[in-house]
């Protein structure tokens, strides 16, 4: 595994600095796999949330190249998606994990939203119901240039 370039810790968050971003995402590509096969072995399977954006792609390319992860035993949820879009737009977050994630490595059960219901708040409210029936051992998000999470931008972002 690649070690990081520097690392330090503020307050109770230890910081990596990597030299560039292929080292960032091999060294993290390798942690989510270990943490996968790990979880997968003490309790015979595990579920994780998986995000999208720029700051994932590189990621996810790695991630799904580890075979020793035995991804029909993992459960899938991706963490946010337009309203309105349906599932084959090419901006739909679905597209976007079903391209590079879901076809290429066969989890157990990838659960999608439907940005595209005729009833959004019944769709949330089953999304929900699928996030509280299976506890979650990792989420694997990106945080943008501005500092935001999932669109939710700062309120110091332009």
């Amino acid at each position: 595994m690649n070690q990081p370039y520097e690392s330090t810790q503020i307050d109770q968050l230890p910081v990596r600095i990597y030299q560039d971003t292929g080292k960032l995402y091999d060294h993290l590509a390798a942690e989510v796999a270990e943490h996968l096969i790990e979880t997968i072995d003490a309790q015979g399977s595990a579920a994780a949330i998986l995000a999208t954006g720029n700051s994932q792609i590189e990621f996810l390319n790695r991630l799904v190249t580890y075979q020793e992860i035995d991804w029909g035993r993992i459960t899938l949820f991706h963490m946010d998606e337009y309203l309105g879009l349906s599932g084959d737009h090419p901006s739909s977050f679905r597209r976007y994990m079903k391209d590079r994630v879901e076809s290429l490595v066969d989890p157990k059960k990838f659960h999608y939203m439907q940005g595209d219901a005729d009833e959004p708040i019944l769709e949330c409210d089953r999304y929900e119901a699928a996030l509280r029936s299976q506890p979650i051992d990792l989420c694997c998000m990106g945080i943008g240039e501005n500092g935001h999470i999932a669109f939710n931008d700062p309120h110091v972002a332009n």
